[in-house]
């Protein structure tokens, strides 16, 4: 016999100290098994399911689609409580569209009530297919008002539903089944997923791949793009016995609909299948975040594909079951947190304009049910109301219970937050917010972010912040283990945000090249005249090679001098380099090694071993210095106010490849390009700006814009003014919508090396570097691409070291010449 004390009360002090410890003595000599120690709390489970089929003649979709006109197929909620983890844990998914804000709440408070614990340690989500009814008390009350009563939703049988599910739910408690195991499973499924916004290659959207679209030619044979092909799984086990299944998988359940003909869509019909090959085990489905996910690749939105998709969705879910580990657990092993967040509301919604709108009776009802819907949610947020984000721990599972219909971004960001544990997502709770975007996607156009959705771009950071407070490691109970890796995590991390595979890079960086090319101003660079490539000074160096100053025209009115360096001993097309000087007034002549600092003569080291090098005058530098001084760009603002003296140089500088290409001694394959500070970054921007650059080195390139307390360099008030656009934001502290990790990641897969040193300006904004660059790393990984990526940190300050040149130099002969270049060999 085993006998557990436990005492709701201390024990007083002096005299029944004495005749507790006599009570506890007396029990030890009754009772030789009694164990005084704390023992693991066992864990159960009870199941609930409740019909929610319409009856015929209710809304459909909040007024969307045509009313139930016939039932193809029940609708159902279906329910788990865990118990013995202090108060019970409900989690509930239903066959409808959506359930917001009032009747979110109103359900919530049921289903508590009934099973004894309180609203926020319950979770209620929908599966949101389109031929099933949605609820929100509140909106209809509102329509009602407004002579559009059960156009939007039938409140009377959503009451009942409310009543019959809390029943249910509560019968259920007496019939709870212990769990001793938990199993965890994953599984790829096929050909059903894929994002609904294709963007061109502005970065805006250019086609909405709906439900049904394949039936679009191009629409179908465009990418799956960003999605999570994951379906998860979570199973409670009695021993060797089931009690129940879990599955989330993200996408819009929607095959074909709008035509009256209720049905629970082919994730019904999966789960249907999988309960079928696992008779007496109840399987509960979560549609995960796929706001922005949808069938359309693989769906013409004919009836003969509904199957299909089921049986893909179905064999997933088969392979998540053969795939699963388990894992023992008790009630210690399970822990409910809750963050509560307050939803911005989008600009678009005005009280007094949604109330005119809903109020004109010559409007069309779509929009005055919209309407409806909006003022309810302004007005609930506005009100003060907050959503609950809630997370479920189930031993190494981490289980989200998110709001609205959230794109597949977050579920992949929370994933990134526990990389090494299993995440789970379940989205369309509080239906209220509708689309929930990422903060770029609102910049991208497209329908999610239009007028379905009901909250601002800042809705990202409110709901990464909830995620990562829930999602955060447990402390470490009084020490770290040396054995163990931690973590490494940063402000870099936004590059690979929502990145799993190559094509998800790909999407992200025609993203970050759009913005890349608006920072630089690109639009407002001149047509680019012909050449006209002149030779006025020629010299034969060392009997080495041939240098030249030439010249070529730039603008229809400017020329560019460059020193151009040619071996003699060419006799095939010879790799070339691009090679940038830094702020020096006469920067091109000392990289050609004629004046100054021969550290920095580039041309002359780089010709001596065979390549074909052109070092180009900055364009307020040598033949070009401004009345004012070498490097004030005072008039080039006044000639271009609408371009950067970045986009300047950086679209001369790809003209210097241009005169590059005309040379017959010259591999146009095989071009790199490298400098040292000015020309450092200049030769990033190069690089990410012209893909033609093969292989590219920056040495003591300048700092970043973020965690640089000198950012405003970046964009001066005289003198050399970087990127003139962007001043007033920085000013007011807000960043460039791309920085330096962002521009060199899309250098990927060609070769990029950084040199810095740790004592170069601000030591620790250098020390960031390094997280900066470890994070670049992993595109290139995800490039498959990793050895073309390599930094070098180092403390000799700003200075291009014998180190570093033959650290640039070995750089440039690894990926611009022939393998046998660089190949050693052994010796007799």
């Amino acid at each position: 016999m085993t006998l557990l004390i436990h005492l709701s009360n201390p024990i007083p002090l002096r005299s029944s100290l004495f005749g507790s410890l006599c009570l506890v003595f007396s029990l030890l000599i009754a009772s030789p098994n009694l164990s005084l120690a704390d023992e693991d709390p066992p864990l159960s489970i009870a199941l609930f399911q409740a019909d929610v089929t319409p009856p015929l003649g209710s809304p459909l979709c909040n007024g969307g689609v045509k009313p139930a006109m016939e039932i193809v197929t029940p609708l159902t909620a279906r329910g788990i409580i865990l118990l013995g983890a202090d108060r019970p844990i409900v989690l509930c998914a239903f066959d409808w569209v959506g359930i917001a804000n009032e009747s979110h709440d109103r359900f919530r408070n049921a289903l508590a009530e009934a099973v004894g614990t309180t609203p926020e340690r319950v979770t209620v989500h929908t599966l949101h297919q389109h031929d099933t009814p949605g609820s929100d008390f509140a909106t209809e009350r509102l329509l009602s008002e407004h002579g559009l009563e059960r156009r939007f939703s039938n409140a009377s049988f959503d009451a009942d539903v409310m009543d019959r599910l809390a029943a249910a739910a509560r019968d259920a408690v007496a019939t709870a089944k212990p769990v001793t195991h938990i199993g965890l499973g994953s599984s790829k499924v096929e050909k059903v997923a894929s994002n609904r916004r294709i963007l061109g290659p502005d970065g805006k959207v250019v086609l909405q791949r709906q439900s049904s679209g394949g039936r679009n030619p191009a629409a179908r044979e465009a990418p799956e793009g960003t999605i999570d092909p994951l379906v998860r799984l979570i199973t409670f086990w009695n021993d060797d016995q089931p009690h129940a299944v879990l599955t989330y998988y993200a996408t819009h359940p929607q095959s074909y609909y709008g035509q009256g003909s209720v049905n629970w869509d082919f994730v019904g019909i999966a789960r249907e299948m999988r309960e079928q090959a696992l008779p007496g085990v109840p399987h509960i489905h979560f549609d995960g975040a796929g706001g922005n996910v949808a069938a359309g690749k693989y769906n013409d939105g004919s009836k003969e594909n509904r199957p299909v998709l089921a049986e893909r969705l179905a064999e997933g879910m088969k392979q998540a079951w053969e795939s699963q580990v388990k894992q023992p657990i008790t009630a210690r092993d399970v822990d409910w947190q809750v963050e509560p967040v307050s939803m911005p509301v989008s600009e678009a919604l005005q009280e007094e304009a949604l109330l005119a709108k809903l109020s004109d009776s010559k409007r069309k009802e779509t929009d005055r049910l919209r309407a409806a819907r909006d003022l309810t949610f302004l007005r609930r947020t506005v009100g003060g109301h907050q959503i609950l984000i809630n997370c479920l721990s189930l031993g190494t599972a981490k289980i989200l219970h998110m709001p609205g219909e959230l794109f597949v971004e977050y579920q992949l960001a929370a994933q990134q937050m526990r990389p090494d544990d299993f995440v789970a997502m379940a989205a369309y709770g509080d239906y209220g917010p509708g689309y929930i975007g990422t903060k770029i996607a609102y910049t991208q156009g497209g329908y999610e972010t239009g007028i379905v959705s009901r909250v601002s771009p800042e809705v990202e950071q409110v709901l990464m912040d909830a995620m990562q407070k829930l999602l955060q490691p447990e402390p470490a109970e009084n020490h770290t283990s040396l054995f163990e890796v931690p973590e490494i995590r940063s402000s870099w991390d936004d590059l690979t945000d929502g990145i799993k595979t190559k094509s998800d890079w790909h999407q992200r960086r025609a993203e970050l090249k759009t913005k890349y090319l608006e920072l630089l101003r690109d639009q407002h660079k001149p047509a680019k005249p012909a050449l006209d490539l002149k030779v006025h000074e020629e010299v034969i160096v060392d009997g080495i090679y041939r240098r030249q100053l030439i010249s070529y025209a730039v603008e229809e009115d400017e020329r560019a001098h460059a020193y151009l360096g040619i071996p003699l001993d060419v006799t095939d097309k010879a790799p070339a380099v691009v090679a940038l000087h830094g702020t020096y007034e006469f920067g091109s002549k000392r990289a050609a090694g004629m004046i100054q600092n021969p550290d920095k003569a580039y041309l002359d080291h780089l010709c001596r071993r065979g390549y074909v090098v052109i070092a180009p005058e900055h364009f307020v530098s040598g033949h070009r210095v401004p009345p004012e001084g070498a490097y004030d760009t005072g008039r080039f603002y006044k000639k271009h106010p609408e371009w950067t003296a970045v986009g300047k140089f950086t679209y001369e500088h790809s003209i210097a490849i241009d005169v590059l290409e005309t040379m017959d001694q010259v591999d146009s394959e095989r071009i790199g390009a490298l400098g040292h500070s000015l020309g450092g970054h200049g030769t990033f921007f190069l690089a990410a700006y012209d893909d033609r650059i093969k292989a590219s080195a920056c040495n003591c390139g300048a700092s970043f814009f973020r965690h640089n307390p000198n950012v405003t360099g970046w964009s001066r008030d005289r003198w050399y003014v970087y990127f003139k656009p962007i001043r007033e934001d920085l000013l007011n502290q807000k960043m460039p919508p791309i920085d330096f990790h962002e521009i060199i990641a899309l250098i990927a897969p060609r070769a990029f090396m950084d040199l810095s040193g740790l004592n170069d300006g601000n030591g620790p904004t250098q020390r960031q570097r390094l997280l900066m660059l470890m994070k670049i790393m992993e595109v290139y990984e995800l490039e498959e691409a990793p050895q073309n990526f390599a930094f070098y940190v180092h403390g000799r300050g700003h200075s291009v070291a014998h180190e570093s040149r033959q650290l640039m130099y070995g750089w440039m002969d690894t990926h611009l010449k022939p393998p046998a270049a660089t190949q050693t060999s052994l010796v007799e």
